[in-house]
């Protein structure tokens, strides 16, 4: 089994596109926080930290023409992969470092206005984690948007001595990675065969779950010689070291009201007004949400209620295209704290203007002349029904990708059977049958 630097190198990362990793969805959490992030109709630079084969590099660079973006990684053969299928897909706008951390924060000469990294934190090592804050602290534009995604308390707890067991066994085997990992899981499959975890079946089913992960995901996922999981709170207290504020998660459902989204029984708890670590502590218990996706934003300044509304009023959407023939107005949506009603009417007054099929902006929703509770209250409105997926945010048409280049990457992607379609209007990818 070949690692450096303590990581997974003989086998190559899966490709994955992330939704709440897009450019315009970032910027849609900032605004509906009321913080104004980086102009998106203006050139701007993305970069991904750890990109892997580049796919979501790639994408984020063919719905995003005036993004330059930048794909990170040390490992040759993902570089190798990305380059190969950014020429394959007609994507120029993008380009890749084949670098480690340390060396691309001493190499990069220009800022970002936005910089991700996804499912890297909780895998590498300390040293690398350090690196990444310090891309953050030097190379991040000032309100620039930085996203963080990593395994969270308590929801990944029991995982650690899962992945302990699979790593040590995995170990012994002396092989290369994959077949390190099948010796693995074969431990943990007698172990469940033996009855172990019977006690904990949400475990349990998670662990049973693992059999439709592909082998080399589970290869970068467990076998990592720094697998590590992490308190949010800690994690924002690292973050502000490198000048960065919390505003919000890329998760939508966990930016509503804590008065929504947390159950009643944690509403009374002491302190809880008065402390927003304690507020994303006591979601994650709600929840037991194993990953964070944690956005943050560089010398952030907490905005006043003219530059909140001002923000709000820059908001555009449109009803999702995958809803078609639904009626958005549904009593109901799913949550992680279960069933949520709809019936409040600003949901019908949000999805009747939705259901026009046209861009819609936050104006038309809630009049400059409002209270300020009155917006409250369609901001979370607006929350839920981003979070079920009823709406999207919308590109602006001068930022929209040119229709002929979506079309050519959707056929591309469609001949090689890749179950993805590239969706323009909203700056976004959707899953396919």
């Amino acid at each position: 089994m070949k690692k450096q630097n303590g990581y997974v190198m003989d086998s190559i990362y899966p490709s994955y596109f992330y939704k709440d990793t897009q450019p315009l969805w970032l910027s849609t959490v900032a605004r509906l926080r009321g913080v104004r992030g980086p102009d998106l109709d203006r050139p701007y630079r993305y970069c991904e930290l750890g990109c892997g084969a580049g796919f979501n590099a790639i994408l984020v660079a063919a719905l995003n023409p005036g993004a330059q973006v930048v794909g990170v990684d040390f490992n040759r053969a993902h570089i190798e992969l990305a380059q190969a299928l950014a020429r394959d897909m007609g994507v120029a706008n993008v380009s890749f470092a084949c670098l480690d951390f340390q060396g691309f924060c001493k190499d990069n000469g220009a800022p970002f206005d936005i910089i991700d990294c996804h499912g890297v934190w909780s895998w590498v090592a300390p040293t690398s984690q350090r690196s990444i804050l310090e891309i953050v602290a030097r190379h991040l534009a000032p309100r620039g948007l930085f996203c963080l995604h990593y395994m969270c308390h308590p929801g990944s707890t029991p995982m650690i001595p899962v992945q302990q067991l699979v790593r040590s066994v995995a170990q012994q085997a002396g092989a290369g990675s994959r077949e390190a990992l099948g010796a693995g899981l074969a431990a943990l499959e007698h172990l469940l065969a033996a009855g172990h975890y019977d006690d904990q079946p949400p475990l349990r089913e998670r662990l049973r779950g693992m059999r439709a992960a592909g082998v080399d995901n589970l290869a970068h996922d467990l076998l990592s010689d720094f697998w590590s999981v992490h308190h949010a709170g800690d994690m924002h207290w690292l973050a502000a070291q490198a000048g960065l504020s919390f505003i919000g998660a890329s998760d939508m459902f966990y930016n509503l009201d804590p008065a929504i989204c947390l159950p009643p029984d944690m509403h009374a708890m002491p302190g809880i007004k008065r402390s927003p670590a304690l507020v994303e502590t006591l979601k994650d218990m709600a929840s037991g949400r194993p990953h964070r996706s944690d956005v943050f934003q560089k010398n952030a300044v907490a905005p006043d209620s003219r530059q909140r509304r001002a923000a709000l009023n820059t908001l555009a959407f449109m009803r999702n295209p995958g809803k078609t023939g639904t009626d958005l107005g549904c009593p109901t949506v799913s949550t992680p704290l279960g069933s949520m009603d709809l019936s409040d009417p600003v949901f019908a007054h949000i999805a009747g203007i939705a259901n026009a099929n046209a861009p819609f902006g936050f104006t038309e929703l809630c009049s400059p002349e409002q209270p300020d509770s009155a917006a409250k209250r369609v901001v979370e409105a607006l929350t839920l029904m981003l979070h079920a997926e009823l709406i999207l945010p919308a590109q602006a048409a001068r930022s929209k990708a040119d229709a002929a280049a979506i079309a050519a990457i959707n056929r591309l992607l469609q001949a090689r059977q890749v179950r993805l379609r590239l969706d323009r209007d909203a700056a976004t990818a959707w899953f396919v049958p």
